[in-house]
Parts: structure tokens; sequence; C-alpha cells
């Protein structure tokens, strides 16, 4: 790879994207097969009722033999599919004590799934036979921040962390082999991305070795992620991928994505670039892209009654999905009175993800009809957190009254047409509503905006601040970055099922809009 003694070496990528070399000719991605939506394919969780968030398969790779893994998470399976799209088989992760597998990869040495629904986060190394082979502790600092899995350069396994490499795991032989590092590395080389900031919204850049790229967006630069490195590279040093999102919020505040991904040279040569079609989703798919052994890149695209497997098609240019907008980094006051303060919200917020206690086998299983037990309760003992309920907005001292009693920890049943009086907990709304310190009534997805008013884009999310999709779903913000937000949020998406605290990147708010409590204290 070339490299320079004294300088950097900054290339500049403009608003249309053009490859020094155009290896990849421009097509349409190629639909590869469908599947139904069933207990053996791809499971969604239906949303028959407002304030439920639609959900269902988390994450697609491909095995060395070029068959298809899906993470079908909200029936705990993976699914093995054909290249053709026939069932091969499942294997279910009950047993194993899986809760909520939220990424997934096919490695030589078996698969590789990461269980972030638990309430201890761990990594679960399988056969492709599905027999459990090891799990592994991640560490306690990247519990609340990790985002993904990223398969390495021969076999090394990677956690991804804010969208960013940040710890190796196993070794290329599937090894244990723990170390912290800077990026993924690319025949000695490590490729170190550093996304948007506050103060540069639109760009961010790749680095490897002296050679450092820039990357640039119309609007706001909502992800700058490795997906991974081509195994059949022929090109001198290798090639890798990265996911580029150009995030434009709509006329109403609403986000939508222009989301790319880059094939790169080691020099930072980029050879094409290719769309993947995510505002059509149906549901979102936290981890949608896979590469094929043949370097060829897929993604996972769901329908209301199905999922299609598409090859993405790499051209030597493409024009930007969204023209160029404006952005900003500052967002207007409207404040109609003194309510409360952002630190009081962040400390209401706190005291539902620590609350921590003693669940019985009662709370657990009891008698509640039409009651579905939180997926994380699996067995009487001490957990952190309030359940998540359909329909419930306790606060945390009536949520341990209650259990004290006898009552039942949460209710994620999705066909009960109202809350269960034997179940306790928060639902999403309910959560704001308290978090907010509301006591009038219990506010929804569909009048929270009755007492906020809508913010102009990411960077202007603040501490107690919202990320709301009306019917369906709502997350409270702590803070932010240039590739997602913490935050805090009583859901039922893989097995989490109760009020947790971690980061989400910006994808994985489609079709959200950005809202701030119109009653606080310190605007």
């Amino acid at each position: 790879m070339r490299r320079l003694a004294c300088c950097l070496c900054v290339l500049a990528l403009l608003s249309t994207y053009r490859p020094a070399a155009a290896e990849e000719s421009t097509r349409t991605n190629l639909t590869e097969f469908s599947l139904q939506e069933g207990r053996n394919t791809v499971m969604y969780a239906t949303a028959d009722q407002p304030e439920e968030m639609q959900w269902g398969p988390t994450a697609l790779t491909v095995a060395p033999d070029g068959t298809f893994w899906i993470s079908n998470s909200y029936v705990n399976k993976l699914t093995h599919v054909s290249a053709e799209g026939s069932v091969l088989g499942t294997i279910d992760l009950k047993p194993y004590g899986a809760v909520g597998i939220t990424d997934l990869k096919a490695m030589p040495y078996g698969l590789v799934a990461l269980d972030a629904g638990a309430p201890d986060i761990r990594v679960l190394k399988l056969s492709y036979s599905g027999q459990l082979i090891q799990k592994y502790v991640i560490p306690a600092s990247l519990e609340r921040s990790i985002t993904g899995l990223i398969a390495g350069q021969d076999g090394e396994l990677y956690l991804e962390a804010r969208g960013i490499v940040k710890y190796r795991l196993l070794s290329p032989e599937g090894t244990l082999s723990r170390a912290w590092v800077r990026g993924a590395t690319l025949n000695g080389e490590t490729i170190t991305i550093t996304p948007a900031t506050r103060n540069r919204p639109r760009a961010g850049s790749i680095q490897v070795g002296d050679v450092v790229r820039n990357v640039w967006v119309n609007n706001y630069l909502g992800g700058l992620r490795l997906l991974g490195i081509n195994p059949a590279s022929t090109q001198p040093g290798g090639s890798f991928y990265v996911i580029v999102v150009d995030l434009a919020p709509n006329s109403s505040g609403f986000f939508r994505f222009d989301y790319t991904v880059r094939h790169y040279r080691a020099d930072g040569r980029l050879l094409g670039v290719a769309r993947f079609p995510i505002n059509q989703q149906y549901v979102n798919v936290a981890h949608p892209l896979a590469i094929a052994p043949d370097g060829s890149v897929y993604g996972l695209v769901t329908r209301e009654d199905s999922a299609r497997v598409i090859k993405l098609a790499f051209s030597s240019s493409l024009s930007p999905l969204f023209p160029k907008g404006t952005v900003t980094t500052s967002s207007p006051t409207k404040t109609l009175g003194a309510y409360t303060s952002r630190s009081a919200i962040a400390s209401r917020a706190w005291d539902y993800v620590n609350n921590s206690r003693y669940y019985t086998s009662t709370n657990i299983a009891g008698t509640c009809g039409g009651r579905d037990a939180p997926r994380y309760l699996l067995s009487p003992g001490t957990y952190t957190g309030v359940a998540y309920d359909w329909g419930g907005w306790d606060t945390v001292s009536a949520y341990n009254y209650y259990l004290d009693r006898g009552y039942q920890a949460g209710d994620i049943a999705e066909t009960n047409v109202g809350a269960e009086s034997c179940s306790r907990g928060v639902d999403c709304s309910g959560f704001v509503t308290r978090a907010w310190g509301r006591s009038d009534q219990k506010y929804y997805t569909a009048s929270l905006p009755n007492i906020s008013y809508a913010l102009p884009g990411p960077w202007s999310l603040e501490t107690g601040d919202i990320m709301n999709q009306p019917y369906s779903h709502v997350r409270l913000v702590s803070s932010v970055d240039g590739n997602g937000a913490f935050v805090w949020e009583s859901t039922a998406y893989a097995g989490m099922d109760r009020v947790v605290y971690r980061y989400i990147p910006w994808t994985s708010f489609l079709q959200y809009q950005p809202r701030r409590y119109s009653y606080l204290s310190n605007p």
C-alpha cells in the first residue's frame, strides 16, 4: 500500500460518488429469493394496536458455503436458507438461555450471535449443526453501547460499539483473543473510521494506515460504519466495505435515509457504490447487510407478509437520493411553562432502569389471563429495570408496591384489547409520560405532540428530548453523536421487555421525529 512519510494523504468525496476504477457496472439490485412470513422463516411482531413497535428479524449473514442465515429474533430462532431460498433448517436458541439476538455472523468456525436482549449481554458461538460451543461475556464498559459484531479478515471477530470497531473478541481460529482496538485490521493496517461531529455534521473520515478519505453527504451524515472486509479482493492491499448514511429529515421533520455501501481499496480509492432501500422496509432490520465469501453484498428487505434477500448492485457512480439541505446544530425554544428540568427527567429515567428487585415465581408466571410474560424473566431472581406492560404507566414505587403484593411483572401480549389489571409496568409512552413528570394523564405516541414541539434534526436533540413515531414507539434521548443516540426506552424489542438504557444507530429511527417537551425549565 502507498504510504506518505511526512503527511497524510487526504481524499475528498463529493456529493456525487465517482469511484476511481469502474469495476462494478451500474444495474438494479437483484432479488435472489423471497420468504413468506412464518416461525421457521422470518416472523414479525404485529402491530394490531397503537403503541406497539413493529419489529422482526435482526440480522442477515452468509456462511462460507454460500448459504444464508437469518436471525429470526422474534421467535428466538436462527433460520438457515439455501442460496435458492429453500429453508434448510432452524436452530432454537431458547434451550441455551438466549433472550434476543440482535446480530449474527457466519464465521469459518461457526455461527456467532450477539444476545443483547439478555439482562447480561453475551456472545454465543454455535456450530452450524446448532450445538452451543461457548458463551462469552462482553466487557462491562460496552454493555450499554454495543451495536453489533464485525467479521474481520481471515475470521477475526470484533465488537462494534456506537457504530465503531472497539474490541477484538475472537482470533481467526475462533479462540478467545480479547484486546481493545482502534479498528479492524486489513493486511496489517488499521481501518479507523471517524463519524460526524457537532462541528462537522455533514462529514466524517476513513483512515487506513496513513491514507485518509473524507466522506461528505448532502445533509446530516447519519452513519459512517465499517460493514466488513472483502474476503475475495484481488486489489493491492485488499479492500473493504463501509456503510454511509445521509440522514435527511422530510418537510415534517421525520427521519429518512440514503443508505449506501461503498467499496474502498486500501489506498482510499473508491471502487463502487450501491444503495440499500431502507426507506421501503416494512420493519427495520438492525443489520440487514452481509458480505458473501465471493465479495458480493446481500441485503434483507422486509415486506408486510414476506422478506426478500437481494444482491446489491454496485455502480461506478450514484446520484444522491436527496438534494442538499440545511443542517443545524441549534434548536428553537417554545417554552409554555417551567414544569420540570432536564436533570429531573434523567433522574426519573435512571430510576426505572436501575430499579433492582427480586421477582418471585408468581411475579413471573402467575395466573393473569391474556398475559404474555416478559422474555428476560427466565426464572425467579433479582433483575433490574421495570417490565414492559402494554398500556401501563406505573411509577417505580407503584410498580414495586404491586409486585410485592403478588401482581405479575409486565405484559408483552400483542392481542390484548386493553391493559391487564393483573400485570404492572410501563409501555413506551407511559414511561415518557412519567419521565417528563406528568401525573395528570397517560400520554400516547399520538398525543405526546400535544405537549411537545418538533426539532429540526439529530444534533438539536438534548437530554430529555424524544424520538417519536406516532401510533408506534417513542424513545427518550440521553445524548447523541454522529452514528446514533443513547436512549432510555421501555421496549419489547428483541426480548428486552423492560426499561433499558442503550445506544441505537440513527438508521433505527426511520420515520421517527425529534421533539422537545414544551414545559422545560431549561429548554
